[in-house]
This record gives structure tokens, C-alpha cells and sequence, in this order.
């Protein structure tokens, strides 16, 4: 062992031992994990796509009648 090094230095060798001898400690992810359609997802983005282009230009968007269908 180097006295000359530093603490940290010493903590750090120790803790790459241990690490090595016996494994990272397990780490618990707590995580919510919902299914989305993505269809469904960029159909919708469409609709509202094509109701702001429609307003934009003076069309009345159907957008509500295809909304109501999916």
C-alpha cells in the first residue's frame, strides 16, 4: 500500500476490491411502464395536423367526425 497517496485514493482501491470480490450491490428501479399504440399515437398527431393547416387555411377542419371514429 502507497502511505503517500492520499485517503480518497486508499477509499476508492478499497471500494474497486470489494467491488470485484463480491459484486456491486443490486440497484432497484422503480418505474412505471404503460403499452401505447403508435398507431393510434401518430393518427392523432395527423388530425390535429390537418385541423391547424385547415384553419389556416379558412377550411373547416372535419377533424371532429374523425376523431369520433377512432
Amino acid at each position: 500500500m502507497d502511505d503517500g497517496a492520499p485517503a480518497a485514493a486508499h477509499v476508492a482501491a478499497a471500494t474497486a476490491v470489494l467491488d470485484r470480490g463480491h459484486g456491486k450491490p443490486t440497484v432497484s428501479v422503480d418505474a412505471k411502464v404503460e403499452k401505447v399504440d403508435s398507431y393510434r399515437a401518430f393518427l392523432e398527431v395527423l388530425i390535429e395536423i390537418n385541423s391547424d393547416l385547415s384553419v389556416i387555411n379558412g377550411n373547416r377542419a372535419p377533424a371532429n367526425e374523425m376523431q369520433r371514429s377512432l
